[in-house]
């Protein structure tokens, strides 16, 4: 389930994947992959003493991946920022 929690249009989507050695977020646009290049990303996942943040880097044209393990249905915030410095914030809610 996506929270919405910016001021964002409605067509814009954030997956996180919970993968072996990584973690990765897919981002679209209308269904189609959101470019990658020249966005920074982040993940917060909360825990029981805090929370734990993961910077996210660019692994090809389409995700955000990092060395950070997510375990499955974990609840996310993803913060993406644009070249031009627009932010959107995400909380996902696992399931």
């Amino acid at each position: 389930m996506l929270v919405r929690t910016g001021p964002f249009p409605s067509n814009l989507s954030f997956e996180p994947v919970a993968q072996a050695h990584c973690a990765a977020l897919y981002a679209t646009d209308h269904q189609q992959p959101l470019a990658a290049v020249g966005k920074s990303a982040s993940l917060t996942v909360p825990i029981r003493k805090g929370k734990a943040d993961a910077k996210l880097d660019v692994a090809g044209d389409k995700r955000y991946a990092s060395g950070y393990k997510l375990a499955s249905g974990a609840t996310v915030v993803a913060t993406v920022t644009s070249a031009k410095c627009k932010v959107v914030v995400a909380r996902i809610t696992g399931r």
